[in-house]
């Protein structure tokens, strides 16, 4: 996918930048001129729509933010992803996984796990997991953070499926993302069952909490 250029009259800018302001007032009453912003083909605007949108919080936005999941742009669609996090609708998790798991854009796939972890529903924990695998560092790491949410039920996980790597390759992806969750505030209570699970985190020079990304810059 890519990015979408085309540029709106400064009229039509205008009249954005005071549903923008209408947004941040949570003015319901802006949602359908919103959602008629999302038809012209700009990224940048796409997804200022999408940031106006989940700011308001509107259920008529839910179906808008899930088609443009679907945009051509990158942009676009990695800030629909967080717009989402706010709706209790059950095709937001199942969209969000998807993204995780498919979408070409790194910045997407950093976005879907970190939304996840912030949702806390336990039915993103497989793809979770699986995405312990991605090729991109960036997106494990939110990975890692994201899992820090679950407490011990991503614990058990990450342990059944760091015992089925097979290649050096899978392991160190897993163990990038074993250590940032292990390094991250919130899993502080977990701390001495991560040691006794995971060993090679026994590099650590104390226990946790670290400041997130430290694992990854001292042992990985």
């Amino acid at each position: 996918m890519g990015e979408l250029h085309q540029d709106l009259p400064d009229s039509e800018w205008e009249q954005f930048g005071r549903l923008q302001g209408a947004a941040l007032r949570g003015e319901a009453a802006a949602v359908p001129d919103l959602v008629a912003f999302l038809e012209f083909p700009n990224g940048f605007l796409q997804g200022s729509v999408a940031d106006a949108l989940g700011r308001i919080g509107d259920v008529r936005a839910v179906e808008p933010l899930l088609r443009l999941l679907t945009s051509v742009d990158d942009y676009a669609r990695s800030c629909a992803v967080p717009a989402l996090v706010g709706f209790e609708d059950e095709r937001v998790v199942p969209a969000l996984c998807r993204a995780l798991r498919d979408d070409p854009s790194w910045s997407v796939r950093e976005a879907a796990a970190s939304a996840l972890g912030r949702i806390g529903d336990e039915s993103a924990l497989p793809s979770l997991i699986a995405a312990m695998q991605d090729e991109d560092g960036d997106v494990r790491e939110k990975v890692g953070r994201a899992l820090m949410h679950f407490g011990q039920r991503a614990l058990e996980l990450m342990r059944e499926a760091h015992a089925k790597l097979q290649t050096d390759e899978e392991r160190a992806r897993a163990e990038s993302v074993i250590g940032e969750t292990y390094c991250c505030p919130g899993s502080a209570s977990l701390g001495a069952e991560f040691l006794q699970v995971f060993p090679f985190l026994s590099k650590y020079v104390s226990p946790p909490p670290f400041p997130c990304g430290q694992a990854k810059q001292e042992v990985f």
